[in-house]
């Protein structure tokens, strides 16, 4: 009866390291140092701004958000600026063009 005991547990022992080896092993193979980025070029939509962050958010928690306003909208800087201070994955950015020069 105790060498029953004894390979059940010895069973479970082995199990039990080798799970641990595997998720070790899995941790350090998995891509965690990747970083999703999305950026949300806004033209004029101010009402959709804040419904669109929020639905990508919870469909990609671990993404940087980019909100990229078109125009000087005061609106739109207003929630973009909300958005950016209540959650720390979204931040404003700006488009910059390089000018070409002609000679």
């Amino acid at each position: 009866m105790d060498a029953v005991v004894i390979a059940i547990l010895s069973v479970f022992a082995v199990y039990g390291v080798l799970a641990l080896i595997k998720e070790i092993c899995s941790l350090l193979l998995s891509n965690t140092g990747d970083l999703d980025r999305i950026v949300i070029y806004l033209k004029s939509d101010a009402e959709r701004l804040e419904n669109a962050a929020r639905t990508l958010m919870l469909k990609n928690p671990t993404a940087e958000i980019v909100i990229i306003p078109k125009d000087k909208s005061t609106e739109i800087r207003e929630i973009a600026d909300k958005l950016s201070r209540d959650f720390a994955c979204i931040h404003i950015g700006r488009l910059e063009t390089k000018l070409s020069d002609k000679d």
